[in-house]
């Protein structure tokens, strides 16, 4: 019933798995000791991922509302409060991670203030 010491293992985990898959559209089997704590851990994590990856997370966006819903289908899916809690830490390591590589990509570079400084010329990668 432990928790990780950092989320960025278990996330690159979900990551290596998701290329292991390359093209095949079948749901990777997921299976811990008793098939609900960890596993529904993961499930949450993979799901949230598939959320922000096709841009489907809403204003109303909730990770109470998916672990409840994770519940519903499979009882006792997340067991513990450091389960729980783990999930916060990742997501936000997960949306810190999507907000760095489109930051990076936002703006190749930046020209100079012209004589008139009125404004920048930004060029777009």
């Amino acid at each position: 019933h432990d928790i990780p010491y950092e989320a960025t293992g278990v996330l690159d985990l979900l990551e290596r798995a998701r290329n292991s898959q390359g093209t095949h559209t079948s749901p990777v089997l997921i299976h811990c000791s008793a098939g609900c704590g960890r596993t529904g851990v993961i499930c949450a994590l993979d799901y949230i991922h598939d959320l922000l990856v096709t841009k489907q997370i809403t204003s109303d966006f909730s990770i109470k509302k998916i672990v409840l819903e994770l519940r519903r289908q499979r009882p006792a899916a997340v067991q513990t409060k450091d389960q729980y809690q783990f999930i916060f830490t990742a997501v936000a390591c997960m949306f810190e991670q999507v907000l760095q590589s489109a930051k990076s990509q936002l703006y190749c570079n930046v020209s100079e203030v012209k004589k008139d400084k009125s404004h920048l010329n930004l060029t777009l990668c």
